[in-house]
């Protein structure tokens, strides 16, 4: 945990994850209804909605609970405010960031960024797995967070093959 640590910028193991402690605290039990809330607070922000309902979010983390395959992560701070929440979710080898909401309002806490160390730990800790997976992203400014966290950029490519014919009608259309 120490060179993993160590591989974190200097701005998050100085600024935040020493900080962050002080604010918020770790919790596990505030349910479906307060990680939906926390996450639609984040797609509003960004003005649009919530790529899945309520009862899809209720369904996927009741079977996950069942298959003893994920978790919710809460940051809460001594007023009740919950400033941030993320989904870990697991399989034999490796634990994968699945998701996450923060109120907009208390960004600047760094409690988003507390609850992916309070993930990793608890991935090597308590399920005693060797990989993370960030599940990455193409957004800028996500993928600085992760790499700021000493994550390793893999590159995806997609291939496609078409015929002769298609690719003509690709050049024709409008």
């Amino acid at each position: 945990m120490e060179a993993l640590y160590a591989g974190f910028t200097r701005y998050y193991r100085n600024s935040i994850l020493k900080k962050a402690p002080q604010k918020v605290t770790i919790r596990h039990d505030l349910g479906v209804d307060a990680y939906y809330e926390i996450n639609r607070k984040t797609y509003a922000r960004q003005g649009i909605p919530p790529p899945f309902s309520r009862a899809v979010l209720r369904s996927n983390m009741e079977a996950l609970q069942r298959a003893r395959a994920g978790r919710a992560f809460f940051a809460v701070d001594a007023n009740g405010q919950l400033h941030a929440a993320a989904l870990l979710v697991w399989d034999e080898r490796t634990a994968y960031y699945h998701s996450a909401g923060g109120d907009p309002a208390l960004r600047k806490s760094g409690a988003g960024i507390y609850l992916v160390w309070a993930m990793i730990r608890y991935a090597v800790e308590e399920l005693g797995l060797r990989h993370f997976d960030f599940a990455g992203s193409m957004i800028p400014a996500i993928e600085k967070i992760w790499l700021n966290f000493g994550a390793k950029k893999h590159t995806y490519y997609h291939f496609e093959k078409h015929d002769w014919l298609f690719q003509l009608a690709q050049r024709w259309k409008p």
